[in-house]
């Protein structure tokens, strides 16, 4: 009886893992071709019975500045979005970073005519010569060997002969306010 109990939650235990695939509808591969040349250079297509294909070429056109490979690849793809409209992109991508065409694609506004005006006066009136260097100025620093201030014991005389200032504010007659 043990046995039997174990056995049937072993086999709903392992039927319950078992999950089928969501999508069963996998599209097949109408063509398919690829090429890699020993010069590094590649071709590859292909086509799928639901309207999926893609092409591209390419291969390294130079060495960057860090002495890496450089590749650049030539191509497009194509499909159709869930709204029935054909998507379809060219594209080269390489040193300048990857540049798509496509009729879908957003396109910039056009620059405004003051703007361009502005961009063609900065051109015309660009400034030929670089301003003349002048080193940065020495902020100021106290010399070390000046003397320290010492205060004189001599007395001035005051600036009024007649002594302190009179208060003319406690006299009769004067209203304040």
């Amino acid at each position: 009886m043990k046995f039997l109990i174990v056995s049937l939650s072993l086999a709903v235990v392992a039927s319950a893992q078992y999950k089928e695939p969501l999508n069963q509808n996998y599209a097949k591969i109408l063509r398919q071709d690829q090429e890699v040349n020993p010069d590094g250079t590649y071709d590859f297509t292909y086509e799928t019975e639901n309207g999926i294909s893609a092409a591209a070429k390419g291969g390294p056109v130079g060495s960057g500045p860090n002495g890496e490979l450089v590749i650049q690849e030539e191509g497009g793809f194509q499909y159709t979005a869930p709204d029935g409209q054909v998507i379809a992109v060219r594209y080269i991508a390489g040193p300048n970073g990857f540049v798509p065409e496509g009729a879908h694609l957003p396109v910039a506004p056009p620059i405004p005519e003051a703007i361009l005006r502005s961009i063609e006066f900065n051109r015309a009136n660009e400034r030929k010569e670089a301003p003349e260097y002048r080193p940065p100025q020495t902020i100021y620093q106290p010399s070390t060997t000046a003397r320290p201030f010492y205060p004189s014991s001599t007395v001035y005389p005051s600036p009024n002969p007649f002594g302190r200032q009179p208060n003319f504010y406690n006299r009769p007659g004067y209203q304040q306010g």
